[in-house]
């Protein structure tokens, strides 16, 4: 972000607190939302880290007890489909969610004028 925006703020009578809310968090919002949200997905997919730290079953995180129900002989994979639908659902959610606003920020610097 240009530092001459929050200068031009200032000229036009704002504080820095001002200048920061008005002017630099609203050109900064679609960029943290799309870090944000990658960072979700990614922390949500997390398995090999959950797998190695997490010892006790109540604790286990979505993708490693999905992994619970596939053993060396058998899949149950009408519980293993229903498990991977419902550990969608977060993230589906929270996209829609935040759809908007990163597609607004994708398209952000891509229109010029």
């Amino acid at each position: 972000m240009p530092y001459s925006l929050e200068e031009a703020a200032w000229v036009d009578g704002c504080n820095r607190f001002k200048a920061f809310r008005v002017v630099v968090l609203p050109l900064l919002r679609p960029g943290l939302i799309a870090v944000g949200s990658f960072a979700f997905v990614h922390s949500w997919n997390h398995f090999l880290f959950a797998l190695m730290f997490l010892n006790n079953q109540e604790k286990q995180t979505i993708p490693v007890g999905l992994n619970t129900l596939m053993s060396a002989d058998s899949v149950d994979l009408g519980a293993l489909a229903a498990g991977g639908i419902i550990a969608a659902v977060p993230v589906v959610l929270v996209f829609a969610f935040i759809q908007k606003w990163l597609i607004t920020g994708f398209s952000a610097g891509a229109v010029k004028g």
